[in-house]
């Protein structure tokens, strides 16, 4: 995920905790990635990738 993805998506969380009134509440982002093969329908199956917290403020990554 590129720190543009990263650095928007930290806004958009930080946009919805004022929006919300939801200061006093634990926030984190986590990223699901899911990679096909070229060939997917005679290809494996998708690979399925969570990353909890993957998004830390300001956009960094862990």
């Amino acid at each position: 995920m590129t720190l543009t993805k990263r650095q928007r998506l930290a806004r958009i969380l930080e946009f919805l905790v004022k929006q919300n009134g939801w200061q006093d509440r634990p926030r984190r982002i986590d990223v699901v990635a899911v990679e096909f093969h070229p060939r997917r329908w005679f290809g494996p199956k998708p690979v399925i990738r969570h990353f909890e917290n993957a998004v830390l403020r300001g956009g960094q990554s862990r």
